[in-house]
């Protein structure tokens, strides 16, 4: 059924819990599963890293070690760190994802990249509206224009 999932993750707390459905659904249904993760800084460079064992072992590494101490460096480490842990917990559960990495504006990153033949997007809500009634900014808009089915995790109050 899903043949292609791609789990857009963000470190929060939902974004583990979309990150362990996507593990599940590509065991269930024996998908290819592509973690993403997206990081919006003022550089907004329409480049894409794409690493198949560690993140911090890739060429982003070497981006990153040329950088000076800033708060550019500190975003991109933890991103790497966000899905470095991310393939660990996959790995931990037999799967070997791909890993993608985006700087840019979440929502159109992660439409950009359901664009390429996905079937499913997992996603987390972290349940920031300030209403606290509807869908967050990001996760309206992947619902409102994938080109796929999406199933949003939202924060649950019964833990």
């Amino acid at each position: 059924m899903f043949s292609q999932i791609l789990a857009a993750i963000d470190g929060s707390e939902t974004g583990r819990r979309a990150l362990l459905q996507a593990i599940e659904m590509k065991k269930l249904y024996n998908s290819q599963l592509t973690i993403m993760h997206v990081v919006e800084t003022a550089i907004r460079r329409p480049t894409t890293t794409y690493v198949e064992k560690s993140v911090v072992s890739g060429e982003l590494a070497q981006t990153l070690a040329t950088l000076p101490d800033s708060t550019l460096k500190k975003t991109l480490l933890r991103a790497t760190t966000v899905l470095e842990e991310a393939r660990l917990t996959a790995e931990k559960e037999g799967v070997k994802p791909r890993l993608v990495l985006r700087d840019g504006e979440p929502a159109a990153e992660i439409l950009r990249e359901a664009s390429k033949s996905f079937d499913l997007i997992i996603l987390g809500f972290r349940g920031e509206h300030p209403s606290g009634i509807g869908l967050g900014s990001v996760v309206n808009r992947v619902v409102a224009n994938a080109p796929c089915s999406v199933l949003v995790i939202r924060h649950s109050s019964i833990d």
